[in-house]
């Protein structure tokens, strides 16, 4: 069972970007479908989702057709909007580095959710939450955009896709990898 995800999320936070212009971009771009009967924020993918996201490898097989069995795992698309910005991590989330020093803090990604600061044992610095290096594990904002069912390091958003986002407002968008135990 894949429970890896990639989430996409605007880089500065609180970003401010609007959940219908980001649905309706969603739409126009074909990267979303339907939704998902049950859930107002799962959309299955759109005819135009393999252009924006990139598969790496020779052949990757990526289930879209949601199971018989009427489980969640295949690939699809969910919104999350929250109220303020947050740290969103999983099981594979290593400790944050330093914006400063570049050194790994060694506090658990658990422990930093629920701090506004963080003080660095290397070189001394004062370092906000969403300032945090997390090199592709977690992510801090206000918004996400997650594609389920890919393992981290399988695709990557292109260019054209992170552009679009954008144009939301909120400045530039980042993407990061997601595995839930």
């Amino acid at each position: 069972m894949n429970t890896g995800s990639l989430l996409l999320h605007p880089a500065s936070a609180p970003s401010h970007v609007d959940p219908g212009r980001t649905l309706d971009l969603l739409r126009e771009l074909c990267f979303i479908a339907e939704p998902l009967q049950g859930d107002g924020n799962a959309y299955l993918i759109g005819a135009g989702f393999l252009q924006l996201i990139t598969f790496m490898g020779c052949s990757p097989h990526i289930e879209v057709e949601p199971p018989a069995d009427g489980g969640m795992n295949f690939c699809h698309v969910e919104l999350h909007w929250m109220a303020s910005p947050r740290l969103m991590f999983g099981a594979n989330t290593r400790p944050p580095r330093c914006p400063v020093c570049r050194k790994a803090m060694n506090t658990p990604a658990s422990s930093v959710a629920s701090a506004t600061r963080l003080h660095c044992p290397h070189c001394g610095s004062d370092c906000t939450v969403e300032s945090l290096l997390w090199r592709r594990d977690a992510g801090f904002a206000d918004c996400f955009i997650e594609v389920h069912s890919v393992f981290p390091g399988e695709a990557v958003p292109t260019e054209g896709l992170l552009r679009r986002l954008q144009s939301l407002g909120g400045g530039d968008w980042g993407y990061f990898y997601l595995t839930r135990s």
